[in-house]
């Protein structure tokens, strides 16, 4: 299975990873109101690489139209996300959403198109048909599967299984490794790395915090230990992303630097 390979190389630099920012880690309100392309510009002066789109907070059709003309005036990758699980509750290939996402992720240029697993079962969900609807997917799109917030798609044990299946299948689907969804499942961070790091080919970082049973996403906390950090230092040589809450353009670029920085100290080592 492919990893994400680092395509963005400074001079002097031997590896230097793409930060993508994610649309919902902005102003909710704000999002509404003026729609996912008003923060295209902040994502650029950010000093990010890439974005990360959200389907859930598109307010119309036209918003594809608006986001891809602004999107030209920029040096921005663009990555889409999709609420819409690849099986459907039956563990059936949900291929009609599926082409409906492909298409809206070819509307804005994206390269990387992501989707929770959703109910896959290896006794009834069809690799075969998986990978006869992969051949008629554009070169230029990386499908990815994420590890969601639900227990019966977010699991180590159901995803590795697909990781697994993809491989004897030879079905190119690299896992985005979300640092803190695995608290909202009770799964331990520690094991995910170690179970499914290997089909890793992008990471999501945030900071979870449990407290009475309810978990909430925080901004990254810049201490040694912290998950993310030991997401960035095993999983090496993939794209990453923010997607925890930023309270303003110069929080932004805060992280984007913190995150580049611990990149280039992973190149150290």
């Amino acid at each position: 299975m492919r990893k994400g390979n680092c395509r963005f190389l400074m001079k002097g630099v031997t590896s230097l990873r793409e930060v993508y920012i994610t649309l919902n880690s902005f102003n909710q309100e704000q999002l509404k109101q003026k729609g996912q392309q008003s923060f295209i510009e902040s994502v650029q002066e950010s000093g990010a690489e890439g974005i990360e789109f959200r389907r859930e907070l598109l307010r119309s059709q036209r918003d594809f139209m608006q986001i891809s003309q602004v999107m030209k005036g920029t040096t921005l990758k663009a990555a889409y996300s999709a609420p819409v699980p690849i099986w459907n509750k039956e563990a059936q290939l949900n291929r009609q959403k599926l082409q409906e996402v492909l298409q809206e992720a070819s509307l804005i240029d994206a390269e990387l198109v992501k989707f929770p697993l959703g109910h896959f079962d290896e006794q009834n969900s069809s690799m075969e048909e998986l990978a006869f609807f992969l051949r008629d997917v554009s070169k230029s799109i990386s499908l990815m599967v994420e590890n969601d917030q639900t227990f019966y798609g977010g699991n180590i044990k159901t995803m590795k299984r697909f990781g697994e299946k993809c491989e004897k299948y030879q079905i190119d689907i690299p896992f985005v490794f979300d640092s803190g969804n695995w608290h909202y499942v009770n799964e331990s961070f520690q094991s995910a790395l170690q179970e499914i790091g290997r089909f890793v080919g992008y990471l999501h970082l945030k900071q979870v915090v449990k407290n009475d049973g309810l978990c909430t996403t925080i901004a990254l906390i810049d201490e040694e230990k912290a998950e993310w950090k030991q997401a960035i230092n095993q999983i090496r040589n993939v794209p990453v992303a923010i997607e925890f809450p930023l309270e303003s353009n110069k929080k932004a670029k805060h992280y984007v630097e913190l995150i580049r920085k611990n990149c280039q100290e992973e190149v150290n080592l």
